[in-house]
């Protein structure tokens, strides 16, 4: 018998085999075939394998957990991955088709409804954002309340006085003059002083505004569902959702700062945790590259299964589990990179984007003992940049100017022996220095003794501060 391997449908259906009996596959399944079979219709099958999107897709979809969180640096792939995901779920559009949807993604393609219409022509600074209407905006903007949620929510990651007002459904011309039906949006400052009420410019929002208010949209379309799915089907307003069996959530988290984040993932979290898995069946995978975002929801849905996802430079993209309960450090995964790369360096492992994990790393370090500069933390021999080691030059150089978040096709490429080398030093002196606060901080003069930093009387009520070296690192 002929060896089979898993391919998954791209579209159409397909007769094939099933447990030794004929089956009709349909697009975004997973089909068993030959490697014969597989070049015959090679056009409407992608491989599935441990080390390809394909199959992460089928490892999430095989999952019986209600949440799956996955954590991945920038440009590592989650949006590829949210995007594989839904076309394995439901590989035709659900708004441009009668079938009702079966999952709700959101990632940095939602933002492609949304443009921005200027009349700059007409010598006016005054702009709308156009939402371009599907079946989906429609039920989420179609009544005044849902329309109410949408500006709360908006408010609570904004400012109470940004006001967003929504025009009724109508029809426009595209660019290329065919018609399409759109919302219109424009956006003022609410005033308190009543002498000014009537006289509400309307402005152009910033990106991260932009950003915030298109997840609103999103986060409140979701809420409706998810409490819509808690009635009986006898009982629900509308059936479309009945078949909803996924939301994807890639990065909603982008542009906000460190309190609204938090907010926003706590919202999230108990939303998630107001939906009845055991009546709906209905399942959470969330994505992002924010190590708060990804810690905040890893407390609030401690049940949940949590990943990291990786792509090396060889294109290959591995979704490791997290098995400890310990919240996720960035810092320490790139450390962890690096010791990698150079204790397989005799495969020539390091590449230029270690130097910038490096980099990261110190510069985070740096910030939170006190450091005006990141350099500080580097071996004396690197810190005078007069030096005639041309070597130490370039490894200056990688650092200053290395990737932090993703290897591209440049920096894949080989380290000379003795720059790899200096890379090893710099990690070296890292983690064995044990360094501590900066003294011009007032924190005391920090020692070690037996094995531990020890700190003097500092300006508090506390008599003695004791952090171990690995704390310190």
């Amino acid at each position: 018998m002929e060896k089979t391997s898993k391919y998954r449908l791209l579209r159409g259906t397909f007769m094939g085999n099933r447990e030794k009996r004929r089956h009709e596959f349909k697009a975004g399944n997973v089909v068993e075939l030959t490697e014969r079979q597989f070049k015959a219709f090679e056009d409407s099958f992608k491989p599935v394998t441990d080390d390809n999107l394909e199959g992460i897709v089928e490892k999430l979809k095989q999952s019986d957990k209600k949440v799956q969180l996955i954590y991945a640096l920038n440009g590592s792939g989650k949006t590829q991955l949210s995007r594989r995901f839904k076309e394995a779920v439901q590989p035709e559009p659900y708004c441009n088709s009668e079938e009702d949807p079966k999952i709700l993604y959101y990632n940095a393609y939602t933002e492609n409804l949304f443009n921005w219409e200027n009349y700059l022509d007409n010598g006016s600074d005054k702009s709308n954002l156009v939402i371009t209407s599907n079946k989906l905006i429609r039920q989420i903007l179609n009544t005044p309340e849902s329309q109410e949620k949408i500006i709360k929510n908006f408010q609570r990651y904004t400012s109470k006085k940004l006001t967003p007002c929504f025009s009724e459904e109508h029809e426009i011309e595209d660019r290329n003059g065919n018609p399409k039906k759109v919302f219109d949006v424009t956006f003022s400052f609410k005033s308190d002083n009543p002498l000014k009420k009537e006289k509400e410019e309307k402005i152009k929002i910033s990106k991260g505004e932009e950003s915030n208010f298109i997840w609103s949209i999103f986060y409140s379309l979701i809420k409706e569902v998810v409490e819509m799915l808690e009635d009986d089907k006898e009982n629900r307003d509308t059936d479309q959702f009945n078949d909803l069996q996924y939301i994807f959530i890639d990065d909603p988290v982008s542009s906000l700062d460190d309190n609204h984040l938090i907010h926003l993932a706590v919202d999230l979290a108990e939303l998630i945790r107001s939906s009845n898995f055991e009546k709906t069946g209905l399942k959470f995978i969330i994505s992002t590259h924010n190590t708060l975002f990804f810690n905040v929801l890893s407390n609030e849905l401690n049940s949940s299964s949590k990943y990291l996802l990786q792509k090396n430079s060889d294109d290959a993209f591995k979704l490791l589990p997290q098995e400890s309960d310990t919240p996720f450090s960035y810092h320490i995964f790139l450390l962890k990179e690096v010791k990698k790369a150079i204790e397989e360096d005799n495969k020539g492992k390091i590449r230029k984007y270690h130097f910038g994990f490096m980099r990261n790393i110190l510069e985070k370090t740096s910030i939170f003992l006190g450091y005006e500069r990141w350099q500080e933390l580097l071996p004396e021999e690197f810190l005078s940049e007069a030096s005639d080691d041309t070597t130490n030059a370039h490894v200056r150089r990688l650092l200053n100017v290395g990737n932090h978040s993703k290897p591209d096709e440049n920096e894949s490429k080989e380290i000379p022996r003795e720059v790899a080398n200096r890379l090893k030093k710099i990690y070296e002196n890292f983690v064995k220095s044990g360094h501590t606060f900066n003294e011009e901080l007032g924190l005391g003069k920090c020692t070690r003794l037996s094995g531990e930093w020890q700190c003097d009387r500092i300006k508090t009520d506390f008599d003695r501060v004791s952090l171990s070296s690995k704390k310190c690192a």
